[in-house]
């Protein structure tokens, strides 16, 4: 595996609870301490690729996927292959990618590497709290990395951006495995926080949303997921928290599954639903509805740190 008589520098990085050897450089991911002999869980190389997978299932014109296989072709000629949740070729001519195709790389192809490696990879932001990991999911523009970052800031670490993967372990607990030191925030929030923009990248070049480091509290361990919490913006409720019950938990987590056309289009739809049946049986699951205007940061924090603190677990 990797790109004969290549002398290009390789790299050794953890997220999701693997360690990773690449050929491409990725400044967010945590670096790591490779010893010698120790079988990296994924390869990322510079290579050759097909420039489609004939019986594909996704309907895309820039994305090709078969079972435990995703293609993805970037506009910029390079092309991404992502194979049996172990590798990822990347094809480019000069053997290097710019920040569009590296921010691709850590966005689908990760996550297609994920659903391939048989996790359960919901579209949140999560964070560790005294109970466990709890996670905030909701579609996109909803607060989620909103919220992790003011709770960020006041004290607790960050366990993933947008990206929350979530196994069984031996004891068939679910785990939550931190993902890279990074939330993803629009101008106007990076500013409300303190910051300013002027040393942040940017996530893409045409929108003012920035990738804030939060390397000084990052979770470096798989921890229990103890909660995930659905956001919702009403135009007419007060600022609410409402445990779900039943089959309504199950809706959640299938409802806020990371890229749900492409994990049909895969074929692992059987596994993930009953992954997450058992995942909704183990964890507990709320609704926190707030206004839409003004959005009530520090008092949503405060209902959600009371909720942390509760009595007896509830399911």
């Amino acid at each position: 595996m990797g790109v004969g008589g290549s002398q290009l520098n390789v790299f050794h990085y953890r997220a999701y609870n693997l360690l990773i050897r690449s050929e491409v450089e990725c400044p967010e991911l945590l670096a790591a301490d490779a010893a010698p002999g120790l079988v990296p869980d994924v390869v990322i190389h510079y290579g050759e690729s097909p420039t489609f997978l004939p019986d594909s299932r996704a309907r895309y014109d820039d994305c090709f996927i078969v079972p435990n296989e995703c293609l993805l072709l970037l506009d910029d000629g390079s092309r991404i292959w992502v194979r049996h949740g172990r590798e990822m070729v990347v094809t480019h001519p000069a053997r290097r990618v710019g920040a569009e195709a590296r921010r691709c790389l850590l966005d689908l192809c990760f996550s297609m590497l994920l659903h391939q490696r048989r996790a359960l990879v919901l579209h949140g932001s999560a964070i560790e709290t005294p109970r466990g990991v709890v996670t905030f999911v909701a579609p996109s523009g909803q607060g989620k990395s909103t919220l992790a970052m003011a709770f960020y800031d006041r004290g607790y670490c960050l366990v993933a951006d947008d990206i929350c993967a979530v196994v069984l372990d031996e004891h068939r607990r679910p785990l939550a495995s931190p993902s890279y030191p990074r939330v993803k925030l629009w101008e106007e929030m990076v500013l409300h926080s303190g910051r300013e923009t002027q040393h942040l990248r940017r996530v893409r070049p045409d929108e003012e949303k920035y990738g804030v480091p939060v390397r000084q509290r990052f979770a470096r361990r798989a921890t229990v997921l103890d909660t995930v919490y659905l956001l919702q913006v009403s135009e007419t409720q007060p600022l609410t928290l409402q445990p779900c019950a039943g089959a309504e938990r199950l809706a959640v987590l299938l409802n806020h599954t990371y890229r749900q056309n492409e994990l049909r289009a895969s074929g692992m739809a059987p596994h993930h639903f009953r992954l997450a049946t058992e995942v909704a049986h183990r964890i507990r699951v709320c609704r926190v509805r707030r206004p839409a205007t003004p959005f009530l940061l520090d008092a949503l924090v405060t209902l959600l740190e009371q909720d942390f603190a509760r009595g007896a677990r509830e399911k």
